[in-house]
């Protein structure tokens, strides 16, 4: 479905990845895993055309997306949910939810939204209220639910959990698998390393920049060395 062809990105004259394969197939979750620095985010990023790509091929359905912009690339059918600044805390939810439906005729949007408040119930909640005003948790929900505004065919995600209680993250991991039941292909970065590992049937292991690892989400968990030096998951926790 998403394929990465040995691809070199970075910002400006500042290059982060190198050579990077990747192939992520149809209906899976792939968590994205690595220490801070390895270039987890930019790879995502390099999907959504946020970074500049020196060479390399970034394929969505057989389709080249490498240079598209990111408006292009989410009409594909990939929404990205970055780790901050994924909603507008001077708007409702309500228009948050509006402005996600930007490329949709009017009516559109308005029959989209009544169908995504059914899919999250915190979010019908909340409608009117500022999103500044929301928790951390509630916010991320809004982030989801305008993602979905989209239909999307696949979601990135980038630390969807970061700094939120575990009681939030727990509900924000909860929804994310509801997605995927849906159909919906998850890509997910999260430094919670072994947590996300549980949740998803592929494992990429960056490091330096560099793909170490592909493969089985569990045969990464069984591998205490590299969980080790590369997860901080300690043998047997």
């Amino acid at each position: 479905m998403l394929t990465i062809k040995e691809l070199n990105a970075g910002y400006g004259k500042f290059q982060v990845l190198f050579d990077v394969d990747v192939n992520i197939k149809k209906g899976k979750i792939v968590t994205i895993v690595g220490p801070n620095g390895s270039g987890k985010s930019t790879l995502i990023k390099s999907v959504m055309g946020l970074t500049r790509v020196y060479s390399g091929k970034i394929l969505f359905k057989d389709e080249d997306i490498t240079h598209l912009s990111t408006h292009l690339v989410t009409k594909r059918g990939i929404s990205y949910l970055p780790q901050t600044g994924n909603v507008f805390g001077n708007l409702t939810v309500e228009e948050n939810l509006m402005l996600a439906g930007y490329t949709l005729p009017k009516e559109d949007t308005k029959k989209r939204i009544t169908e995504i408040i059914e899919e999250f119930p915190i979010v019908k909640k909340y409608l009117g209220k500022k999103c500044g005003f929301l928790s951390g948790g509630e916010r991320q929900m809004v982030a989801m639910a305008m993602a979905m505004m989209r239909s999307p065919e696949m979601i990135l995600f980038d630390e969807p959990v970061a700094s939120l209680s575990p009681k939030a993250a727990n509900e924000v991991l909860k929804k994310i698998l509801e997605l995927h039941e849906k159909g919906i292909t998850i890509v997910l970065i999260e430094q919670a390393a072994k947590k996300a590992l549980q949740l998803a049937d592929e494992a990429i292991l960056m490091t330096s920049g560099k793909v170490t690892y592909k493969g089985s989400a569990k045969n990464l968990l069984a591998h205490p060395e590299l969980g080790k030096v590369y997860l901080g998951i300690k043998s047997g926790s």
